[in-house]
Parts: C-alpha cells; sequence; structure tokens
C-alpha cells in the first residue's frame, strides 16, 4: 500500500523504501563489548513539537565502539520513533537532526533515515516531508500494539511513503519557508522562557523584600520585610464546598439568560490554563436571575479553586476564577476576606507545592484542615495590590507573546500542508 499525502501533478514519485536514495540503520543503546565509547543518545524523550530536538536532556552512554561507527548521526540526518506513542500520540514521529559538533547517536526505540543523493533530495524537505505525513495521521494504520506499547511497523512505512521528486530549487524554497516560520517560533519560545524565568525571579524578590526597600526580619517562613505580619491562611479565609450539586445544573439552565455568567467546573478543568489564569471550564456555562437565591450558593469570583484529591494535587494544580462557579466534589475554593487581596494570595500559593500540606497517601488528600494552617506573609493591602500589578505586567508580556506563539504554530501547520500537498507551489519563487 502505497500513501500520498502530496497532489503534486507535474512530478515523478519514489517510495522511502528506495536505496538509490535514501539508507536506514537502527539504533542502538547501552554496549556489553569493550572497546566502549561515550556518546549522546537521541530519545523518544528528546522529541519535542515540530520536529525539533529537545537538547536540555539529553542522556550519555556508553555504546560499543564498532557499533557506534556506523550509528553517528551527521547533520542533515532525520531520526524517527519507532516504539512509543500513546492513545492521543501515534507512533512515528520524526526530528531533524542539525547539530554540527559532537559524538551523538540514537537510541533502539528509533531508526535513523539518512539521504545519500542529496543532489536529488534536500534533507530538509524530506524531513518536513515525513513531519506532514506524520501530522496527516498516516501512520495510525502502520502502528501494532503490544502489551501498551506502539510499535511502528517500519518495513511498511517505508515502502508506503510515496515522495515526490521536486527539483532542487523549489524543494529549497520550501525549506527556506518553512525554516524561516520555525526560526521564529523558537524566538517567542525563548522570549516566553526568558519572561516566565524573570517572573519566578521576580516574584521571589517579592515575597521576601517587598517593594519598599525596606529592612527584614527573620520568620517561620524566612526573611520577610519589616512591616509585613505573619499569619494564618485560616485568619483571613474562609474554605467551602458548592452548595449546589452538578446533578441540579438542568434546573438552573431553565432561568431566563442574565449578564450573571456561571461555570461547572470539574477537576479535570484545572489542566485548561487560561489569560489572567482564569479557570476555563470544559463543561457548560449558564445563566441566573440576578435576584435568583441560587447565586447564595454559589462559589463567587476571585476565589481560589483547589484540587481535594489525586493526581491534580501531585502535578500542582490550583487556579483562580473570574466568575460565579459550581464546583464537582473533588474541587473545594478558598475565599479571601477584604484584608486580602485574593490576587496576591494566589500568587503566593503559585509558589506552594500542595504536596507539602496534603495527606501522604496511596491517593494524596487535600483538605480544611490542610489549607487553615499554612503562613502567609502579609503587607498592607496597598502594597499587595502593587505586588500584584508588578506580576500582571510580566503576565501580559507572556499572554501576548504566547497568542503569537500560537499563531506562528497554526501558520506553520497551515503552511507545511499547503507546501506539502502542493496546494501553493514554490517552484518560481525568489529566495536568497
Amino acid at each position: 500500500m502505497i500513501i500520498r499525502v502530496s497532489m503534486f501533478k507535474d512530478c515523478n514519485f519514489t517510495i522511502l523504501d528506495n536505496p538509490e536514495y535514501f539508507e536506514f540503520e537502527n539504533g542502538l543503546w547501552t554496549g556489553k563489548h569493550q572497546p566502549f565509547k561515550t556518546v549522546n543518545v537521541i530519545r523518544n524523550t528528546n522529541f519535542s513539537g515540530l520536529g525539533k530536538i529537545d537538547m536540555s536532556d539529553i542522556a550519555q552512554i556508553e555504546v560499543e565502539s564498532k557499533k557506534f561507527e556506523k550509528r553517528k548521526l551527521k547533520e542533515g540526518d532525520i531520526v524517527i520513533e519507532r516504539s512509543g506513542g500513546g492513545p492521543k500520540q501515534p507512533v512515528g514521529r520524526v526530528v531533524y537532526f542539525d547539530v554540527k559538533n559532537g559524538d551523538y547517536s540514537f537510541s533502539n526505540f528509533t531508526s535513523r533515515i539518512r539521504v545519500i543523493r542529496q543532489d536529488i533530495f534536500n534533507p530538509k524537505f524530506i524531513f518536513y516531508y515525513l513531519l506532514k505525513f506524520y501530522q496527516a495521521g498516516k501512520t495510525e494504520n502502520l502502528q501494532a500494539r503490544t502489551t501498551g506499547i506502539r510499535n511502528l511497523d517500519f518495513n511498511n512505512y517505508r515502502q508506503s511513503v510515496e515522495i515526490p521528486i521536486l527539483s532542487t530549487p523549489e524543494q529549497c524554497n520550501i525549506v527556506y519557508i518553512l525554516s524561516k516560520i520555525q526560526s521564529a517560533i523558537e524566538t517567542q519560545e525563548k522570549i516566553i522562557q526568558t519572561a516566565t524565568e524573570l517572573k519566578k525571579a521576580l516574584m521571589q524578590k517579592l515575597f521576601t523584600e517587598g517593594l519598599k526597600g525596606e529592612a527584614q526580619k527573620e520568620t517561620e517562613i524566612g526573611l520577610v520585610p519589616k512591616s509585613w505580619e505573619i499569619k494564618t491562611v485560616g485568619d483571613f479565609c474562609d474554605v467551602r464546598s458548592s452548595s449546589i450539586l452538578f446533578k441540579d445544573i438542568n434546573k438552573i439552565k431553565a432561568q431566563k439568560e442574565t449578564p450573571i455568567k456561571v461555570l461547572a467546573l470539574k477537576v479535570s478543568d484545572m489542566n485548561l490554563a487560561g489569560n489572567e489564569d482564569d479557570v476555563k471550564s470544559s463543561q457548560i456555562e449558564f445563566y441566573l436571575e440576578n435576584e435568583d437565591n441560587n447565586i447564595k450558593k454559589l462559589i463567587p469570583p476571585l476565589a481560589l479553586i483547589f484540587p481535594k484529591r489525586g493526581a491534580a494535587i501531585s502535578t500542582n494544580k490550583k487556579r483562580i476564577t473570574l466568575h460565579y462557579s459550581i464546583l464537582d466534589p473533588n474541587l473545594m475554593a478558598l475565599l479571601p476576606t477584604n484584608k486580602c487581596n485574593p490576587n496576591f494570595l494566589y500568587l503566593y500559593f503559585q509558589r506552594l507545592d500542595l504536596r507539602t500540606i496534603s495527606d501522604k497517601g496511596l491517593i494524596p488528600q487535600l483538605n480544611k484542615k490542610d489549607l487553615m494552617p499554612v503562613l502567609v506573609p502579609m503587607p498592607s493591602v496597598d502594597e499587595q495590590e502593587e505586588v500584584v500589578l508588578t506580576i500582571k505586567r510580566i503576565d501580559a508580556k507572556i499572554h501576548i507573546n504566547t497568542d503569537k506563539l500560537k499563531t506562528l504554530q497554526s501558520l506553520f501547520k497551515s503552511m507545511l500542508h499547503h507546501l506539502m500537498t502542493g496546494q501553493i507551489r514554490v517552484k518560481d519563487l525568489k529566495v536568497s
């Protein structure tokens, strides 16, 4: 079965399995027979979005020198995932190796694809074509599942992928366009990473030094400005669950539509981050009459939402909502009084690992008794507001650049699709 992802009508095609153009090599792992050589190894965990190699966590292992000689990666090689994947991520991802120096190989869960006729095929064009092949879902039917692991039928893959033989200038133009977009994506990612690191460092500084440059004092939670008080959460907060049950939602939905928006929140919604740290519900939105008594039973806006049990505690999930809410039984809300800015408290809790205060056990539990004793450094309400505004300026920058990143990622996927299916042709485009 030959699978074609492109619609080029004026060119010939070849299959990936053609030995005239391509060669393949299976990966390796820790050596058994000397002499050994210490090398960097690309693993499945180094496969990141859009075919980039995540170089932040490269493993170093000792491999057999003889085996490494045939498996040393060269600039322009493509590494393909042979085993791995999952329900929402089929096996068959590819990454492009663009490292110029160093000893690198690839693990036994991957294989290398090398273009041996670079006068015919630009290696990065082949990479982009295989990336489009994967993103089009074409590896879904080329994988086998054994004991929960997905394995790519690599022989079938090589024989199935049909590649257009475009002119060298057109291939280079395609590579140029897609590479430029990828470079812009990487720039945005670096900006976001820098801003995120700045926010983390600034929060540490603000919660230990404040904004006024005053002397510090030693407390149970470390150094804080001298004028700040140390209070427990129980001194200025109440913990609540919803008084309205999820089963009553349908009754409430029948109310006349008004400006009072209500979200029905589940613990799974804690994973959905949104602008201004609003809880973005995957559940329904509905509306209440202004004078409806049910309003008194809802969790009000600017409440901090915490998981009560399970994996959301281990992954340190907590959110602040901007709307009236109904919580499922696995969530609870922390309601600050007017002596505490809710956003200030939320910033402080962002720095706190919930696992340090939850009940240990097979299933982590977080209850009112765990939250009430938590110590919080408290400046005046005015200084709390200044701290919040300072951090929000950085958040605004992060949000703007995150939106730009999403736009560029969408542009890349769109251009990859149009260029690799021949819907947009660039053979006559003049680029440097």
